[in-house]
């Protein structure tokens, strides 16, 4: 069973960490990560990298809306 690891990304600098982040996850088969980008983030994404969000969306196991209290991270038993 993986382990899950949530990357999160607020705005701050620092974009180019959370990609290799989640690069590395990505290599190991014993993790799956959860993406949450704020909306502060993907503007500082387009701001201060050339990355896009479909670059970093494809290092992530599953893709999360600050938005989605239904998501299975929202809930303490996660």
């Amino acid at each position: 069973m993986a382990k899950n690891i949530i990357v999160a990304s607020t705005g701050a600098s620092g974009l180019p960490l959370l990609v290799e982040c989640l690069k590395i996850i990505k290599e190991n088969e014993d993790f799956k990560s959860y993406l949450i980008m704020s909306e502060s983030a993907k503007l500082t994404l387009a701001h201060e990298t050339e990355y896009s969000l479909e670059d970093i969306y494809q290092y992530a196991d599953f893709i999360l809306e600050p938005k989605d209290i239904g998501a299975c991270p929202a809930s303490g038993s996660f």
